[in-house]
């Protein structure tokens, strides 16, 4: 392992700069040494010469070695990220190296400021954090700072996952990191995973025994139509239980016609893979399902037919399960075929931006391949979206061209997405009577008929409908709103805990702390605030981390402790994109003039 170089001041001449720099080093070495030093040996020779020959042809300069580390700098960023990206695929690709055990590689990737030796040898932060976060990455894989990959954000075309920020030995402040890798590696990453899960979990090997058992049982069956009905009901179960993850809402009934169609594939499948998969999800065991899938993708080409649907099994589980996977595999799909309603629809779904989800939205809408169902609800997605870019009266002008459509198609669910978002809408507009009667009919409406998707949602406008009436009342009515503001949050946090949306919950116990706060329990504030926040740094959904953090200065100027009222917006502003930012909004900036700091 490439290990921390201490900065010295013994050093001859003084050469500061900036430089690309790459940590290399070669996973498992110390045990395979102790199990077979001569293969050791032949391994690291060939892991140098393979990094020799990409250093060179990319205008890199090897300047440490240390048993199975090296260290390399390269005169750009973009230089040293596609030498990161080929010797990797080298590597993998070597047969000497992948047989009679895999060899993978660990890479760092930094960018900053180092000092030269006489001897050519560099030293300084900017190598130590690149050799940390080497240590950071996975196997095979590759980990990046934000620095590096500030650089080569326009030309890079692969994969990225941020890390978030890591406490990095040696290293005074946390380091923004990225999983990077090359598009066309990305199903080697997924099937290290599901290698790796699978081998963590034996309930899912003995699950995938059993249900191997089962698929040899009903291929020996006829195909009857007795057995078609039981299918159905097969899918039909699974559908049910949602296929919730961890930081999701379950299938929806829009959506369920697309997931339909993937889980009878799955069932109706001759693969073992799937129907090995399809008995994995009657369990319960998404993980499992999508690890069983993806590791079966390694063996089918993009030329085959059943590519393109194979994606989309692993993309439709994914979705509500694992949103960055999920958008890694419908942008897959849209590079093998752009025209691909269903997979831009999807992606437009993750967290890829307003202004790309309504490109993507737009053209699924002209590809006319969208059911009426999914159609209106992309409608109603894209009107909302002015909501997210403030054109509030825009948002409600669309909105509304599409009431007669979805009162003649009758379909409970679009109903409720309809007066959810229109509720939302109103609010925004301070037009709270009619806002209010939106979600309140959203909410019944999704009682009436067993949906769970939106209700969160709507508890937390109607929370916000109560704190506005409370701030234009006093006395009584004033208190009587605060109260039921705190009943709509405390709804919303119940709601969302049932679907496990982990940011949902994290805005509802802040604003149950806020509300507490304005109400004089400081010990009820402080209990929500923690909470919150425990929630908060656990996702890494920073604006409530931040705004948190306020509130704990709130408290604490509350209490008549100026000096910690202060530390806390301090740290607040300096540990967090956004307090470094100028993205805060008004009524949080009142909040913070208030402190008096």
């Amino acid at each position: 392992m490439v290990q921390h170089i201490p900065e010295t001041t013994d050093i001859k001449t003084q050469s500061r700069r900036l430089t690309s720099v790459l940590a290399l080093d070669v996973c498992g070495y110390s045990s395979l040494s102790e199990r077979d030093e001569r293969r050791a040996i032949e391994v690291v020779k060939c892991v140098s010469g393979l990094l020799a020959d990409v250093t060179q042809n990319h205008s890199g300069r090897r300047f440490h070695e240390a048993g199975d580390g090296f260290l390399v700098e390269f005169q750009s960023a973009n230089d040293c990220l596609n030498a990161a990206l080929e010797i990797t695929r080298l590597i993998r690709e070597d047969v000497s190296l992948q047989a009679p055990e895999a060899i993978l590689c660990r890479v760092g990737l930094h960018v900053g400021e180092v000092t030269e030796q006489d001897n050519g040898d560099l030293l300084g932060h900017g190598v130590n954090v690149a050799a940390r976060l080497q240590g950071e990455a996975d196997e095979g894989g590759i980990l990046a700072s934000a620095n590096f990959m500030n650089l080569v954000a326009r030309d890079f075309t692969g994969q990225q996952r941020r890390r978030g920020h890591l406490a990095l030995k040696g290293i005074s402040q946390p380091v923004e990191a990225y999983d990077i890798e090359a598009a066309s590696s990305h199903w080697s990453r997924l099937y290290r995973r599901g290698k790796k899960f699978v081998g963590r979990n034996s309930l899912v090997l003995g699950l995938f025994v059993v249900a191997m058992g089962a698929i040899a049982v009903v291929s020996l069956s006829p195909q009857t139509g007795e057995t078609a009905a039981a299918l159905d009901r097969r899918v039909d179960t699974v559908l049910g239980r949602g296929l919730e993850g961890v930081d999701g809402y379950g299938i929806d009934p829009v959506d369920s016609a697309y997931m339909r169609g993937v889980l009878r594939r799955l069932a109706e499948s001759g693969k073992p893979s799937d129907k090995a998969s399809f008995a994995l999800l009657e369990t319960g065991n998404i993980d499992g399902a999508i690890e069983i899938l993806t590791e079966a993708m390694v063996d089918v080409s993009p030329q085959d037919p059943t590519y393109i649907p194979s994606l989309h099994q692993i993309g439709a589980l994914a979705m509500n399960h694992d949103a960055e996977q999920a958008a890694a595999i419908f942008e897959t799909i849209l590079l093998k075929d752009p025209n691909d309603a269903n997979a831009m629809v999807y992606l437009g779904l993750s967290n890829v931006g307003v202004e790309r989800s309504e490109i993507l939205w737009k053209r699924a809408l002209q590809t006319g391949d969208l059911s009426e169902e999914q159609t209106l609800q992309v409608k109603i997605d894209l009107a909302f979206s002015y909501v997210i870019r403030g054109q509030y009266a825009s948002a409600l002008e669309k909105m509304m061209a599409l009431e007669n459509d979805i009162q003649r198609l009758n379909k409970p669910y679009l109903s409720v997405s309809f007066h959810s978002d229109r509720g939302m809408i109103y609010e925004r507009l301070d037009r709270l009577i009619e806002a209010e009667a939106d979600l309140l009919f959203a909410i019944d409406l999704q009682k009436r008929h067993g949906y769970d998707t939106n209700t969160e949602r709507a508890f937390n406008v109607l929370g916000f409908i109560a704190l506005k009436r409370s701030a234009q009342s006093s006395g009584d009515d004033k208190d009587r709103f605060l109260a039921q503001a705190e009943q709509y949050f405390r709804l919303q946090y119940e709601a969302a805990s049932r679907i496990a949306k982990k940011r949902s919950q994290a805005e509802a116990l802040y604003f149950l702390g806020d509300v507490e706060l304005q109400r004089g329990n400081l010990e009820g504030a402080e209990r929500d605030f923690m909470q919150a926040f425990t929630i908060a740094r656990e996702g890494e959904f920073e604006s409530y981390e931040f705004l948190v953090k306020i509130g704990f200065a709130q408290l604490a100027k509350r209490r008549g402790d100026d000096d910690a009222a202060c530390a806390h917006l301090k740290n607040a502003l300096a540990n967090t994109r956004i307090g470094r930012s100028t993205h805060i909004g008004p009524q949080t900036q009142d909040k913070i003039d208030a402190l008096g700091c």
